[in-house]
């Protein structure tokens, strides 16, 4: 009698370990993944740095960039 319903507690642990247990599983290992991307798409984005080119300096009263000499 005892062995029998040992045998039946190990079939229903089989059952709730392969329906339950594995699929939890799969989507915690799918949703670390989908974070770890995340995480380090973030570190990549930089942001943009303008460079200038060197300043003319005006002479005069008239600006350079106007375009008048």
């Amino acid at each position: 009698m005892g062995a029998d319903a040992y045998a039946g507690f190990l079939q229903i642990s089989k059952m709730v370990q392969m329906f339950v247990l594995g699929p939890h599983l799969i989507l915690s290992v799918r949703e670390y993944n989908v974070k770890l991307v995340a995480d380090s798409d973030e570190g990549t984005k930089m942001d943009t740095i303008v460079f200038r080119g060197p300043m003319q300096e005006s002479s005069g009263g008239t600006s350079i960039s106007d375009g008048v000499a």
